[in-house]
């Protein structure tokens, strides 16, 4: 009984402290942006987003975006930070679509698909599922399965 209750106590801790480590939001949404080429913009947006315990940088240096560029997809790349607090503050969708996605339709680009991991993913889906006309396609790598 007293392992029990201190491994609650202790995941109860581990809780706190992940809602305390929480990242606010930021209004737009930060990203990094990886154009095809340095000569011209390529008419297609890939977006990635994340899993919940990543950054940005980490799509970067785990080769996602080589591996767009190894295959010859012509297309440039936006990773955002769409982080949980995004998620967890119910405005992920708005901040996607308002700090991202319609601003790359309003600089010319004709198709734009959403890549996520874990949370990503998920994001992926929640979006297209909130705005299926904004985006040509959604690729969700293990998306996080979450209620809602």
């Amino acid at each position: 009984m007293k392992s029990r209750l201190a491994w609650l106590a202790l995941a109860g801790m581990l809780l706190l402290a992940g809602c305390a480590a929480q990242r606010p939001v930021v209004v737009p949404m930060a990203s990094i942006t990886l154009p095809a080429s340095a000569q011209r913009t390529s008419p297609t947006l890939i977006v990635f987003m994340p899993g919940v315990q990543e950054l940005p940088q980490d799509i970067v240096r785990e080769g996602f975006v080589d591996q767009v560029r190894t295959r010859g997809i012509d297309a440039d790349v936006v990773v955002v930070d769409a982080h949980l607090g995004y998620f967890t503050n119910g405005v992920f969708e708005q901040r996607l679509r308002e700090d991202i996605v319609l601003p790359a339709r309003a600089r010319g680009y004709r198709s734009v698909w959403l890549a996520g991991i874990s949370l990503g993913g998920l994001g992926a889906l929640r979006y297209a599922r909130a705005f299926p006309g904004d985006i040509d396609g959604v690729i969700a790598l293990a998306p996080c399965v979450a209620p809602r």
